[in-house]
């Protein structure tokens, strides 16, 4: 028998290493981030003039240089903090908004070879999940009432996790219209990843879901006689359907069942309330959370510096007398405050140009990059995304990939691939 050499190309490689970074994200901080290491050193494994043309082509890239905008802003904000070692930390954890566009936004990269690996991450994730349903039922003996502390032993929040599945949820989407919808596989694997979601109990992902849901049905559902009726009877029946499954899972109707017994909707009312007492309605605390951060953002136009926000804020929540953020120290639980309260107007200008710059290049033909920036411009709304590893690391790596993909979208290339 005579065996022969298989050559490797270095896409082959680069494909290689962008599997370690989808298989480790969800399970593993530690080799994820060791992941994002040889990705960046991956643009340096090239010959010099291939180096040199690269950098050259990443100075003319509008993508790329609105990260590195963002970057430098938050290293300005380091030369003028006060917790100087807080601020450092916070650089150190944005580094891959450097590293991540800079391969992914070089390297060349076949669509349908990228197809092929996001699908296959979305059978990894799926087995995944099933593994962590057999540890809930093992505890619990149900499939109802998820614990949270098996995502505790993965190091990750089911917050961010929740993300992961909705991009699993948009990329077989894509694939299921590429098998114009008579994929069976697709289906279930779409209602499984949906009924995941509803489990874990992430409202604000969940509604995002809803919204991309309907927006990929507005876009690429086609019925006869382009009927808009059933459009939106299929749309209206699928939030019908999704909402009242999320509400008999016990965290969201504990959740939802709280906020609308204690919400009010004037500000002295909410206020005195959390003055005197804890009341669990997540969304007073954020009414009060985003006043206190805009008090910070009027009083300082530049911030108050990378690693000053969470003091500065504290502080806020003691002037309130807001006991629940002076017991749990809240972030900003809002991307934008939270750009706006370190770096001021220039952290918020650069991060918002950031968002707004992707999503027009995404919008005429509403791909992946199109719901990724849907997901995290509305996520960023509710939640400091870009607070822990694995945000930055969803932003940053999937940002990149999808437009630097859509970039040859008039190749026959990316033709292939289901996402066209």
């Amino acid at each position: 028998m005579v065996i022969k050499d298989i050559k490797f190309k270095r896409e082959d490689y680069f494909l290689s290493v962008l599997a370690l970074f989808l298989i480790t994200l969800p399970i593993s901080y530690g080799l994820n981030s060791i992941s994002v290491i040889l990705i960046g050193v991956f643009f340096f494994i090239d010959k010099t003039a291939n180096i040199s043309l690269k950098l050259k082509r990443l100075k003319s890239n509008k993508l790329f240089l609105l990260f590195l905008l963002f970057f430098l802003v938050q290293l300005i904000g380091l030369f003028y903090t006060q917790d100087f070692n807080r601020g450092l930390k916070l650089i150190q954890n944005f580094l891959p908004f450097l590293v991540l566009p800079l391969t992914l936004l070089s390297e060349p990269i076949q669509a349908k070879k990228c197809a092929t690996l996001l699908y296959a991450n979305c059978i990894f994730m799926f087995l995944l999940l099933i593994g962590l349903l057999i540890a809930q039922f093992t505890i619990n003996g149900n499939f109802i009432r998820f614990e949270h502390q098996l995502f505790e032993a993965l190091d990750i929040s089911t917050f961010y996790f929740s993300a992961f599945i909705y991009l699993n949820i948009i990329t077989i989407l894509f694939h299921l219209r590429h098998e114009k919808f008579r994929n069976l596989l697709d289906i279930g694997l779409i209602l499984f990843f949906v009924y995941f979601l509803i489990l874990l109990g992430a409202r604000i992902s969940l509604v995002i879901t809803l919204i991309s849901l309907t927006l990929f049905f507005i876009r690429f559902v086609n019925f006869k006689k382009n009927d808009f009726s059933k459009k939106t009877i299929l749309i209206i029946c699928t939030v019908l359907v999704t909402s009242i499954a999320a509400y008999q899972i016990p965290q969201i109707k504990k959740k939802v069942d709280i906020t609308a017994r204690t919400m009010d909707f004037d500000f002295e009312t909410i206020l005195t309330k959390n003055q005197i007492s804890i009341t669990r309605n997540s969304i007073e605390y954020r009414v009060l959370i985003n006043y206190c951060s805009f008090q910070i953002f009027k009083e300082n136009i530049i911030g108050v510096g990378t690693g000053d926000n969470r003091v500065e804020m504290q502080n806020q929540y003691q002037k309130l007398n807001f006991r629940a953020g002076i017991l749990e120290n809240f972030n900003c639980h809002n991307q934008y405050f939270e750009e706006a309260t370190k770096t001021g107007v220039f952290g918020l200008i650069s991060f918002t140009l950031l968002l707004g710059f992707t999503f027009y290049k995404s919008l005429k033909e509403k791909r992946l990059l199109f719901y990724v920036v849907i997901y995290i411009s509305l996520v960023c709304l509710t939640e400091s995304y870009f607070y822990r590893h694995h945000g930055i690391m969803f932003g940053a790596f999937f940002i990149a990939l999808f437009y630097n993909l859509e970039k040859s979208s008039h190749t026959n290339n990316f033709k292939d691939a289901f996402f066209n």
